[in-house]
């Protein structure tokens, strides 16, 4: 089975330009979806995983009857080890929801622009026709994070977990270094590699029907 709208993953560390990337996009007519965006909606609304939630971690994850973000990032910054126990229960039901999403924008014959921070660790390069990679020098990220207003603590250990860019970048379709970029230069950039890939892979047969139906480590 084929299809011939354009799924394009954005990739790369935090703070290094994958919501900008995200907006350009948009501009340019893509349906955006956003893992993180995704992820906290869930937290917001499921109840399931947020009982999944109590379960592993506790009321102390817990404000005002939902789950609280930021206690599960202080949480995983003061003991990183259960960092893989909050991966198992979130991940799946965030790859569900973006295959959902994808599946509803291209029923509209909608070309997608996905952004997610961690798509080479959990195998779903292959559910994309091309794979966009973003870099950036670990000075910059602390300096944006900083402009978030995230605690020095947690900024730190937000950077340390951070996988190795490098053999990311290897298995990528584009490499954009944001280090030095505004967001206004960074975004023409960005439309102008969308533009590239949909001439390139719109010459062609068709693409595979591919979905995120599996994550490594899930």
């Amino acid at each position: 089975m084929t299809r011939s709208s354009l799924r394009v993953a954005v990739t790369g560390p935090i703070a290094s330009g994958k919501s900008t990337a995200l907006a350009a996009a948009k501009m340019s007519g893509y349906v955006t979806i956003d893992a993180d965006e995704v992820y906290h909606d869930l937290l917001r609304t499921d109840r399931a995983l947020e009982r999944r939630l109590r379960r592993a971690f506790g009321d102390g994850v817990v404000f005002r009857g939902r789950i609280n973000r930021r206690a599960l990032r202080r949480l995983i910054a003061d003991d990183p080890s259960q960092l893989p126990v909050l991966e198992r229960i979130t991940h799946p039901p965030v790859i569900r929801r973006i295959n959902r999403l994808i599946r509803a924008a291209e029923r509209r014959g909608a070309a997608v622009v996905a952004a997610i921070p961690l798509l080479f660790e959990l195998g779903l390069e292959r559910s994309f026709d091309a794979v966009v990679t973003l870099r950036c020098s670990r000075t910059a990220i602390m300096r944006r994070l900083k402009r978030r207003g995230i605690e020095p603590g947690e900024v730190a250990a937000l950077v340390r977990r951070q996988g190795a860019i490098t053999p990311k970048m290897r298995q990528s379709d584009v490499v954009i270094d944001t280090s030095a970029l505004t967001a206004r230069r960074f975004a023409t950039i960005f439309r102008a590699v969308l533009a590239h890939l949909h001439a390139r892979r719109s010459t062609g047969p068709g693409f595979p029907k591919r979905e995120m139906d599996s994550c490594r480590g899930c």
